[in-house]
């Protein structure tokens, strides 16, 4: 019997626990008696501070630089063929782009638009590298 009444204190301290973690981070109201510290509330009130605020635009601005520059050097040639297929689409044209090795077994990128008959239209190396 003492065993099941120690079990119930754990577990009502666990559960007690569990509640307070709730109300910290904001899944969970805040009753009277509970203590209004919350997360969020911690947040709201560190980026009411305007040098927090200002370091925060700079940060998400340089992040967005950052961010470009890689898209646009890793991925730049995708990112133009991507908008070029669907350029051609909207002209009623269809833009496929086709890596091919050339007789000096160096790799080429060649684009092919077909129109709406199936027959190429024009064929074009449009890059030494694929």
């Amino acid at each position: 019997m003492a065993c099941c009444v120690l079990a119930a204190l754990i577990v009502a301290h666990v559960m007690a626990m569990l509640r307070r973690w709730a109300v910290f981070w904001g899944l969970v109201r805040p009753g009277e008696y509970d203590n209004p510290d919350t997360a969020p509330r911690r947040i709201r009130a560190w980026f009411a501070r305007p040098r927090v605020r200002v370091a925060i635009r700079c940060f998400v601005v340089a992040e967005v630089v950052v961010l470009g520059l890689w898209a646009h050097a890793a991925h730049g040639t995708h990112l133009y063929q991507w908008g070029d297929e669907t350029l051609a689409r909207v002209r009623g044209e269809q833009v496929i782009y086709s890596a091919v090795c050339g007789n000096d077994g160096k790799d080429y990128s060649v684009r092919l638009v077909i129109d709406s008959s199936g027959a190429v239209v024009r064929r074009d190396v449009v890059s030494g590298t694929v």
